[in-house]
């Protein structure tokens, strides 16, 4: 993934590039939210091994969200 640069850089992208930069931006930033929004305000788990499996549920049924909308 490649970072934007700053308005004020010296080297400057390209349009193309700006343009691809944004779209991947934005489509990184909405399914972070998507994901975000699945969880409740908390997690209560008492292992690592309890996160990762909430974590594994929740990003596998945002993607079966994804395919049914």
């Amino acid at each position: 993934m490649k970072i934007q640069h700053k308005s004020n850089s010296k080297r400057k992208d390209t349009i193309e590039a700006v343009q691809q930069k944004l779209k991947m931006r934005k489509r990184v930033e909405t399914t972070i939210s998507d994901i975000k929004n699945m969880f409740s305000r908390t997690v209560h788990v008492i292992k690592r091994a309890g996160f990762l499996i909430t974590l594994i549920l929740l990003i596998f049924g945002l993607q079966i969200n994804k395919i049914t909308n």
